[in-house]
């Protein structure tokens, strides 16, 4: 069987034909209403900090949301605004001379691939000293991170685990919180988006690779960090947390991804037919539910066919048979991470013909998000998006929906300047090579859903950006 690649193959055949549609707009038209935008300061993660192509690279950063909005507001008296730049286009870091991340993903024709350039952004070379930073995102932070005062110290990345972050230790003043360094700049407006990463890491991993941050936390982290920023007296914007689900990163590879004709298919099933027959002994001894011995039995069909996957929330039968291993088939509804496109119908012993992962072989389970781990990831994302509109309103902070907005991008798309964009993989414009995180176009589009909110409440005029003038995905 061959490589999922396929699917991602043709993705990029379809060329951008957009265009720019510029209009004149007297300047003197356009007011800064209640808010003061003369020393703007943003807080967050990989989101805020221009995170694109899995790398943070110089002309990504330089179109990140908070950098396009700091553009926008000096036309109605927004002052400079300096981010921690990092040392080329390349993207990834070095420790001591060790690539600790990698470089970003280019797209080759075929598929994402890493750039052919090492990293030239030495951690321990530390820029502090040049700043203060109006943009405080940090890829990988999540929502307690922005409390945390050794978040940005050199030593924590030699702890195990790791109590710092890299990405924060080159420009992090020593013992020094996010929320702290952005407090003590006085900041006149803020913009928060956090949270994301509280559940993100678990969705990614197919449930296996972090935790979910409990709601309770997490209110009391978002709590700490509009107490902290309203002292200052500043307004701002907080953001809320969009499905996570609904991004090309789960949506690439089909959830019946294996085709197989009629023969095969009857191969296969006499291959099962002894492990689907052990399950209906079970049931027989009282030993398993029905309802569970029926998701475990695997069955294939001439056509499309989802793959056999691992499952840890079954019932562990191992003590029984040690062939009863916790798998089953994928169902309707459930979703394949973007990596697995390059793992499904591979060999998992190139000398058995018989081991095709996800016909043979179970594919692990983080490779997948089954229907109880997709539970938990959009429950969590309610929770988190009812927090954050309870302690916005209590601290009298305006919410820019991000749910609601990537929702209706995802159901109906967007359109701007006679350009058709959406959540396509690379076709799509908004989202970059990794699945997860906007290109330079999208960060532009959450710049305009950050500039709707701040004019509507601070009875502003700042001017909107034109999508049409930033980069997507670059086709070879």
């Amino acid at each position: 069987m061959k490589r999922l690649n396929k699917y991602i193959i043709l993705l990029a055949v379809m060329a951008f034909g957009f265009y720019s549609c510029e209009e004149e707009v007297e300047l003197d038209s356009f007011n800064n209403g209640e808010a003061d935008f003369s020393n703007y300061v943003a807080l967050g993660n990989s989101l805020t900090a221009g995170y694109t192509d899995n790398a943070l690279y110089l002309d990504a950063q330089q179109n990140s949301y908070p950098a396009i909005l700091a553009e926008q507001f000096a036309v109605v008296g927004g002052g400079s605004f300096t981010q921690p730049l990092v040392a080329d286009n390349n993207g990834g870091l070095t420790l001591q001379g060790n690539v600790i991340a990698a470089p970003k993903l280019i797209f080759n024709g075929t598929a994402p691939v890493p750039v052919s350039a090492a990293p030239t952004t030495e951690v321990g070379a530390s820029i502090a000293g040049q700043g203060p930073y109006n943009n405080l995102g940090v890829p990988g932070a999540k929502s307690f991170h922005l409390l945390f005062d050794g978040y940005g110290n050199l030593p924590g990345l030699l702890a195990t685990p790791p109590s710092a972050n890299p990405y924060y230790v080159r420009f992090a003043q020593p013992n020094t919180s996010i929320l702290t360094q952005a407090i003590s700049q006085q900041p006149s407006f803020y913009t928060l988006w956090i949270g994301n990463n509280d559940v993100l890491g678990y969705a990614t991993s197919g449930g296996e690779g972090d935790v979910i941050t409990p709601t309770a936390d997490f209110q009391t982290y978002i709590g700490g960090l509009l107490q902290g920023l309203s002292s200052t007296g500043a307004n701002g914007v907080i953001a809320n947390i969009p499905d996570v689900s609904a991004t090309p990163y789960f949506n690439v590879v089909p959830n019946q991804p294996i085709p197989m004709d009629e023969a095969t298919a009857t191969g296969v099933n006499m291959a099962y037919a002894q492990y689907n027959g052990g399950l209906d002994q079970l049931v027989a001894a009282g030993l398993l539910s029905a309802e569970e011995a029926a998701l475990r039995k695997i069955v294939f069909a001439a056509g499309n066919n989802a793959p056999v996957i691992i499952d840890n929330d079954l019932t562990d039968l191992t003590a029984i048979n040690p062939a009863l291993i916790n798998m089953r088939q994928l169902k309707a509804g459930e979703l394949l991470t973007l990596p697995s496109a390059s793992v499904i119908g591979t060999l998992a012993d190139p000398n058995n013909p018989q081991s095709v992962i996800g016909v043979g072989v179970p594919l692990g389970s983080q490779y997948s998000l089954t229907a109880t781990e997709l539970d938990n990831v959009n429950n969590a994302i309610a929770a988190y998006n009812q927090t954050i509109s309870g302690l916005a309103a209590q601290f009298n902070v305006p919410v820019a929906d991000m749910n609601a907005y990537f929702s209706s991008i995802a159901n109906v798309g967007l359109t701007w300047g006679g350009a058709d964009y959406g959540v396509e993989f690379v076709t799509g414009g908004l989202f970059s090579l990794d699945g997860i995180h906007p290109t330079q176009k999208g960060y532009a589009a959450v710049a305009n859903q950050f500039i709707s909110v701040i004019n509507d409440a601070y009875n502003a005029q700042v001017p909107m950006v034109d999508l049409n003038n930033y980069p997507g995905v670059v086709l070879p």
